[in-house]
């Protein structure tokens, strides 16, 4: 650094690294940038070490299932397994089993030997594809799949990303079908089936017939403290670090989805060295915030402008939304009429009751503000959860991005939704008299 600046080539170098380590729009594919899922890590090793054994993941969108499946073979390699072919291949809206399996024999490469032509002696190594073991006029079954493995010789994975989006319930269930007849004959392939779901049932209805070999794992929303990780590795990777209250509110903000913890982390570590910092705070954050939701996905700026837009200027459909997001969440991830009161109380700072907001909800859950929640539950016993994971902390960066809450009431929501008593809760002493501060 010279005279307090940093020297242009040293910044690039800097800006280079923030980019390999925060990716909001791409998974991760390093091992050393990905950060947490210790568990999930662990099952995934036992499967692929475990004869016979298979896996689905599912989960939300935006959880990381496919950084973890990226990882995954520089983990085994890690830990001594480099005899593995590993193979990805991701489902489009026009796959069925047979194109799936083209695309997977395609990837697999191995080396054969091949007799040189002419007076040239011995042998010499070509590379082919399996996919070139295929006859045009042969069907692919599980069977012939068996074969074809068996023939290879050597341990495979098979990763199958967006496996949701193979609609056909006999496609899904030819893929059942292959994994009980890789596992009833040993076939030294595993298949990792991937997709966005709630349960894996979602992908896979006729997971029961063979639930003795496929592990079932599910990838819930990151833990604060896994998400922090995120951000600590990243910035140890570009040569910086984060206030600990940044980086404590980047992963309050992200509500468990790495992919915004990337994209806070990446436009914030920007700004830090685009002002000569080495330390990201709380000025860098308030710039990342304005152009997380300048750059936030087409889609979901769309939605939530048309959930939202209204005439009248004193339509309060953003502080209901944003409220939403801080309501009470009961196991299944829903929160109920009532938890909307108290956050919007805060927001508002005033005094709301159910019959204030009530329609509300019931419009976003229609198709006339885009069916932005699901609602479940008869009219007096309302569960509602946001439709698109992503939306819920796009809406609280736009909320804080706009200053529809100061960083007092902004901690009041958070003590609120997890459940603590806040002081004040960032209302005035008259107006937190007329809160009532239980939830209902």
């Amino acid at each position: 650094m010279v005279n307090g600046m940093v020297p242009d080539g040293e910044r690039r170098v800097t800006e280079v690294k923030i980019s390999e380590a925060f990716r909001p729009s791409a998974p991760i594919d390093r091992a050393e940038l990905f950060a947490g899922r210790n568990d999930e890590i662990r099952t995934m090793l036992d499967v692929v070490n475990q004869p016979g054994q298979h896996a689905v993941v599912y989960g939300e969108r935006g959880v990381g299932k496919t950084s973890l499946i990226n990882v995954l073979p520089e983990l085994l390699a890690a830990a001594g397994r480099t005899d593995i072919i590993a193979t990805k291949v991701n489902c489009d809206g026009t796959d069925d089993f047979e194109s799936i399996w083209t695309k997977v024999l395609q990837e697999i490469e191995f080396s054969a030997p091949m007799r040189q032509l002419g007076f040239l002696p011995g042998t010499e190594l070509q590379k082919f594809s399996l996919g070139n073991k295929i006859d045009p006029s042969s069907t692919i079954t599980s069977n012939w799949l068996r074969r074809a493995f068996r023939e290879l010789g050597v341990p495979v994975i098979v990763i199958i990303d967006e496996f949701d989006r193979l609609k056909n319930p006999e496609d899904t269930r030819l893929f059942a079908d292959t994994i009980k007849t890789f596992s009833d004959y040993d076939v030294k392939a595993t298949i990792i089936l991937v997709g966005v779901g709630q349960t894996v049932n979602d992908l896979l209805s006729e997971h029961q017939s063979i639930d003795r070999a496929l592990v079932q794992i599910g990838l819930h929303r990151m833990e604060q403290e896994e998400l922090e990780i995120i951000l600590e590795k990243g910035a140890a990777h570009a040569g910086i670090s984060f206030e600990a209250d940044v980086k404590k509110r980047i992963a309050i903000i992200s509500q468990g989805l790495a992919h915004y913890t990337h994209l806070l982390g990446l436009y914030s570590c920007r700004e830090a060295i685009g002002a000569d910092k080495k330390i990201v705070g709380n000025d860098e954050l308030s710039i990342a915030l304005t152009q997380a939701v300048e750059k936030s996905q087409q889609s979901i700026i769309s939605e939530y402008t048309e959930a939202v837009k209204s005439n009248d200027p004193r339509s309060i459909y953003e502080e209901v939304l944003l409220a939403c997001t801080f309501a009470p969440l009961d196991d299944l991830g829903m929160f109920t009429t009532g938890g909307v009161r108290k956050p919007l109380s805060i927001i508002r700072r005033k005094n709301y009751t159910i019959s204030h907001y009530s329609h509300h909800l019931d419009e976003y859950s229609s198709s006339k503000r885009r069916d932005v929640l699901v609602k479940t539950g008869e009219p007096r016993k309302r569960r509602f959860q946001f439709a698109d994971p992503l939306m819920e902390p796009f809406v609280i960066i736009h909320g804080l991005a706009i200053r529809m809450v100061d960083e007092d009431q902004f901690e009041a929501l958070i003590c609120y939704s997890e459940g603590q008593e806040s002081e004040g809760l960032g209302l005035s002493d008259e107006q937190s008299a007329k809160v009532e501060l239980r939830s209902s």
